[in-house]
């Protein structure tokens, strides 16, 4: 399914996630300047791509080889940071959104994370409510986070995802989202 201006809609083609690779670059900056006020420029997230240790990023792709999604995350001892989210905005509403976060839970998890944080804007009710469909919890607001306009950011946490139960939740939604990584772990 994609969105389109007139809401779901049903498209013939499916998605593959999967690691994001130098090679999408440039679609992932599309992504970023469609999703985001102050989007991350090129020289960024190709640096981001060559700190493969502690990054791990993420992709939407259609059969085509477009991108139209992708997530990224830094990760630290045992704890992760989902640092980007962000789907074109012709496919959002069709759960690709969702594919990539669980995607981006389960690597964390086979490097042995037990926790997760990340900032979203207070106005992202859509965000939040999908965080908190994942049982990220809202810990506090930074004031004045993002520089663009100055709207705060609400501070979310996963605490249990090194717990058998919420891998076995995740590992569930993976299979109906069809969206479990493979072999590799980028």
């Amino acid at each position: 399914m994609a969105a389109g201006a007139g809401g779901l809609f049903m498209t013939p083609e499916p998605i593959a996630i999967g690691p994001l690779t130098p090679a999408q670059l440039d679609d992932a900056c599309e992504v970023e300047r469609l999703c985001f006020a102050t989007p991350w420029g090129r020289e960024a997230l190709e640096a981001e791509l060559g700190r493969s240790s502690m990054c791990c990023y993420v992709s939407a792709t259609l059969p085509s080889g477009r991108t139209v999604g992708y997530a990224g995350m830094w990760v630290v001892g045992d704890e992760a940071h989902i640092g980007t989210l962000g789907v074109h905005p012709d496919y959002r509403r069709s759960g690709i959104g969702e594919r990539l976060l669980v995607n981006l839970l389960l690597r964390a998890a086979r490097r042995g994370v037990g926790r997760v944080t990340l900032e979203v804007r207070a106005s992202n009710v859509a965000a939040m409510s999908l965080y908190g469909k994942y049982r990220f919890r809202a810990l506090g607001v930074r004031r004045g986070y993002y520089r663009d306009n100055g709207e705060d950011a609400v501070l979310m946490a996963l605490e249990e995802l090194d717990t058998e139960r919420y891998q076995a939740f995740i590992a569930d939604r993976a299979d109906a989202l069809d969206c479990a990584p493979g072999g590799e772990d980028s």
